[in-house]
């Protein structure tokens, strides 16, 4: 479940890479027009979705920590700012991500845990 969870992220964020690179050659956003902090944000954010999505991809510890980096990052800045504007549905999705991602983590320690304690019994 994990896995497929990954792969998901892993496609998402790499759609999030590219759709900041159409911002940055103004064919989705206006990047040209946008003040210095929409500007930095943007970037940060295609390099951060890009090595996200590329670890996740790959199957990497690095990916796993870039996502959880750039998830926070994201969720944190859209319900504490108003400098973005109204991004109750971005914040919303990475919220639900982490949340999504802390339950199978858990579930998949449990799981091993579990596993553990059946081979030593056999023993």
């Amino acid at each position: 479940m994990m896995t497929i969870f990954l792969y998901a992220m892993a496609a998402i964020y790499s759609t999030g890479a590219l759709l900041h690179v159409l911002d940055l050659f103004d064919l989705r956003r206006d990047f040209s027009h946008m003040n210095l902090a929409w500007r930095v944000w943007v970037v940060y954010l295609l390099i951060a979705d890009a090595i996200a999505a590329l670890g996740l991809w790959r199957r990497r510890q690095y990916g796993e920590y870039a996502f959880l980096f750039v998830s926070a990052s994201q969720a944190i800045v859209y319900l504490t700012s108003d400098l973005f504007g109204n991004q109750n549905v971005l914040a919303s999705f990475h919220s639900v991500c982490l949340c999504v991602y802390v339950l199978l983590r858990l579930h998949q320690r449990s799981d091993s845990q579990v596993l553990r304690e059946v081979t030593t019994w056999r023993q």
